[in-house]
């Protein structure tokens, strides 16, 4: 029996996000797991002022949308409570939620529309560019992503 592992990180000290006013985290499904901790940290330290970000945003390519992970993000976003600084993007790449919904449908959840859930592919690319373009202060860009 053959076993093919891939093992990937994480590589030397953890990244001090406290310096960035833009951090942008990347994810493809369980990559996700990698990136809430990091997260929940920046959101945190900018709450209690001890972190630069003035803008976060969390990409998040899924195969299936599921209302659990709407619920997810919201209690995420209570995290970010009066800063109003984080924004979650989450693409639905298959299985979208009914027969009605089409590619490039779009819809927006939590407290100020901050948490928008696109139906297809995230094109990479083109956000990165946007979000080069919208950035306050240095950016950090993290990724756990498998498409890159």
């Amino acid at each position: 029996m053959h076993l093919r592992t891939w093992i990937d990180g994480p590589y030397g000290t953890p990244v001090d996000v406290s310096e960035y006013g833009t951090v942008v985290l990347l994810a493809t499904g369980m990559g996700i797991a990698a990136q809430l901790p990091l997260l929940k940290a920046v959101v945190d330290e900018c709450h209690n002022g001890t972190a630069k970000a003035r803008r976060i945003v969390l990409v998040w390519q899924l195969d299936r949308s599921q209302n659990l992970i709407i619920d997810w993000m919201n209690q995420i976003l209570v995290r970010d409570q009066g800063a109003y600084i984080l924004q979650v993007k989450l693409y639905v790449e298959k299985e979208f939620k009914n027969e009605e919904t089409k590619y490039g449908d779009i819809e927006e959840y939590g407290e100020h529309a901050r948490i928008s859930k696109l139906y297809g592919q995230v094109d990479l690319w083109k956000m990165l560019r946007q979000e080069i373009e919208e950035k306050r202060g240095r950016m950090l860009i993290t990724s756990e992503y498998q498409h890159l």
